[in-house]
């Protein structure tokens, strides 16, 4: 049996060029950015996640096992600036990976943040209630939503 196949989006950014370096030589690993920046090997594949129509082809033609999902659009600042395109990166592309993953039965282990609570607990759960104040954290609670009610073979993950 070989090694199982993975994508991981977001390969430029702080998780995803860090999950790279580790799974390079442990998996089949295909990875996307939006940017070429340091990558120049087969494994390499360039993607915009705005292009919501072109997500379900693109998924296709790499057949991943399992998408490891770090990209979207991260900066609170950029995010409040850029609310449409913030929804389309963060929010509708995640619909389009879910609907991918349910009908290939791919396992979709989502990132997104602890910006989806408030603020106003020091220590807060896995399962308390998220109080998104940006539009940044909205987004992501939004795709948090849409991946655990969507796709049953999924985890988030809220890194700090």
């Amino acid at each position: 049996m070989g090694k199982p196949k993975v994508l991981i989006t977001g390969a430029n950014g702080l998780i995803g060029s860090h999950l790279v370096q580790k799974a390079k030589n442990k998996y089949n690993l295909a990875y996307t950015s939006k940017s070429f920046r340091e990558y120049h090997d087969d494994a390499f594949k360039q993607f915009d996640w705005l292009k919501l129509d072109d997500i379900y082809s693109f998924l296709s033609s790499i057949k991943p096992e399992y998408i490891v999902h770090t990209a979207g659009i991260t900066s609170i600042e950029y995010a409040a600036l850029n609310p449409i395109e913030t929804e389309i990166v963060n929010v509708k592309a995640v619909s389009e990976i879910v609907r991918y993953c349910v009908e290939n039965q791919v396992r979709l282990i989502h990132f997104s943040t602890d910006f989806v609570f408030d603020g106003k607990l020091k220590d807060y759960k896995e399962l308390d209630p998220v109080n998104p104040i940006s539009i940044y954290a909205k987004s992501k609670a939004n795709s948090e939503r849409i991946v655990l009610e969507g796709c049953n073979n999924s985890v988030v993950i809220r890194p700090s």
